[in-house]
């Protein structure tokens, strides 16, 4: 099979189809300025390729550059790209009656409809949840970024690290983002969904810094719009903070210690249960994921 794959600004989506997919080539049509994302995603797909479009806003021309890449066995993948080029590759598909393929991300499970062209008509085929296809190691590379371990900076981190690993398919403690200022208390996976957490007690709550951390990691030329942002901390966030969290919609939690006097590090039943329903709002229920 070969596979046509758009390229926007956000690689994750094609990676999650090119992972779900049993292609033989895949050429990942890309405009000057995705370029950098499609040499990402090239490093992590077998048997893919680069190739540029010139005319990204025009779709008959676009047409015309991508259907050199056209044959017999292609499947097209509208998921990125520029609205256009998604328009001028679902017009080929229809002149040579190709299958196309889309990726849905909405919600917390990723969902890939398949189409059939019959007769210049589309027709749904399929729908089926992607299975995981990645691990945190991948979805740092899919931005070109390289990260490295750190010791944990305090004693709360390990208590918290121990609760998310058995709370998510996958957890990473104290993370640095190779060639940046950027450090991260926690990376964390459940299937395919990722998110990054900053866990700030014993009065940093009243900071931004940690805040600032989660927004600034999650931009375009970091990690993008698809990653979750949590941020822990251990006493309500001031009337400014608040508005700055919804804002830049970011999750929030209060955790409470069992004996806040002790030396001991520990949070109430209670507090871990928040916890609990803030990590499947932010990366769907474990369960869910775990049945693909």
């Amino acid at each position: 099979m070969n596979l046509i794959s758009l390229v926007g600004e956000q690689p994750i989506p094609n990676l999650l189809v090119a992972r779900a997919m049993d292609y033989n080539r895949q050429i990942l049509v890309h405009t000057k300025f995705t370029e950098k994302v499609a040499n990402n995603l090239r490093t992590l797909l077998p048997n893919s390729e680069c190739q540029t479009i010139d005319s990204p806003y025009d779709i008959e021309k676009a047409a015309s550059e991508i259907a050199q890449w056209v044959t017999q066995d292609t499947v097209i993948n509208l998921t990125g790209g520029t609205k256009p080029m998604a328009l001028a590759a679902y017009e080929l598909a229809r002149q040579y009656q190709l299958p196309v393929i889309y990726l849905q991300s909405e919600g917390k499970v990723s969902h890939l409809y398949r189409y059939g062209m019959s007769n210049h008509q589309v027709k749904l085929e399929e729908i089926h949840p992607l299975p995981t296809v990645l691990n945190i190691s991948d979805y740092f590379q899919a931005f070109g970024l390289k990260i490295v371990s750190m010791k944990m900076a305090n004693v709360q981190e390990p208590v918290i690290w121990k609760w998310l690993q058995s709370h998510t398919d996958e957890c990473l403690p104290s993370i640095k983002i190779c060639d940046t200022d950027l450090d991260l208390d926690f990376v964390i996976r459940r299937g395919n969904q990722v998110a990054i957490v900053e866990a700030k007690m014993n009065g940093q709550s009243k900071r931004r810094k940690g805040i600032d951390q989660l927004n600034t990691s999650a931009q375009r030329e970091y990690l993008g719009t698809y990653t979750g942002k949590l941020w822990i901390i251990d006493q309500p966030p001031s009337r400014l903070h608040a508005q700055l969290v919804k804002a830049q919609n970011i999750s929030h939690v209060i955790l409470d210690r069992v004996r806040p006097s002790s030396s001991t590090f520990d949070y109430t039943e209670e507090s871990w249960n928040r916890l609990g329903i803030a990590l499947d709002k932010l990366l769907g229920p474990q369960e869910i994921l775990h049945t693909s």
